[in-house]
């Protein structure tokens, strides 16, 4: 589709492809879109490791016991339940 815009150029600079999408609001939020989607994509890749090391942490039943209590985990979990019970 076609719409009307009004640019504003200053200087060189204002004729970069970056500078015209940040006059443009459509523009600027498809841009906005695809920096996300793009950061996403980075955070997919490196997923792999990631998942290796919560797969790793909770097969190993020392670690989750000691992640748990780093998170105090295992302090509040009794105290909301005997609460619940009074």
């Amino acid at each position: 589709s076609e719409f009307a815009v009004e640019l504003s150029f200053k200087s060189m600079q204002d004729f970069e492809p970056a500078a015209i999408v940040n006059q443009v609001e459509p523009l600027r939020q498809l841009m906005e879109t695809r920096n996300k989607l793009r950061d996403l994509m980075t955070k997919v890749d490196r997923s792999e490791e990631l998942e290796n090391i919560l797969e790793e942490v909770l097969n190993n039943t020392d670690n989750l016991a000691k992640l748990a209590g780093e998170l105090d985990l295992g302090k509040k979990a009794p105290s909301e339940s005997t609460e619940g019970a009074e």
